[in-house]
């Protein structure tokens, strides 16, 4: 929008003096104006159509909340069964819920913590799944963006 405004601002500039002096305005000063009328129309094409929701918003907005429904199912699936396998065990940094949810979060999350690694085998499994769900999801939104980004202008 800055364009127009600038050229719109312009070409009145250059009107106010030649119509004070009672001469009309060049065809430079004309051709100008035109083209500032063009420039307004593709940029309101241009937000009208960055603000239309087509079906490809709502497909990754589907996906995203797929990813994101699923994400909490996982985390609290994990943070039941680590604290079930996981607390109390000598050695161990999870001593009771907040900390299965602390160690859930982290691993969904691909961060890393001072949390020690899950001692039992059951809590190792738990914490490979955990890991290969990050990753999933992440790859997974990843994908449904570039797909969003890539099928973007057709016009």
């Amino acid at each position: 929008m800055g364009g127009f405004t600038w050229c719109r601002f312009a070409g009145q500039f250059e009107l106010r003096p030649c119509l004070r002096q009672g001469t009309g305005p060049s065809s430079d000063t004309l051709a100008r104006l035109r083209r500032a009328e063009g420039d307004s129309a593709v940029i309101r094409e241009e937000l009208a159509r960055l603000f239309t929701v087509e079906e490809r918003h709502r497909r990754l907005f589907a996906r995203l909340v797929i990813a994101f429904g699923l994400s909490i199912v996982v985390f609290v699936v994990g943070t039941v069964l680590i604290w079930v396998f996981e607390s109390g065990q000598k050695g161990g940094d999870i001593n009771g819920f907040g900390d299965a949810a602390f160690f859930c979060s982290v691993q969904l999350l691909t961060i890393s913590s001072s949390i020690t690694n899950p001692l039992t085998p059951a809590g190792k499994v738990v914490d490979v799944v955990l890991e290969a769900w990050a990753i999933f999801v992440v790859t997974a939104v990843a994908g449904s963006f570039a797909t969003f980004f890539s099928s973007g202008d057709k016009s």
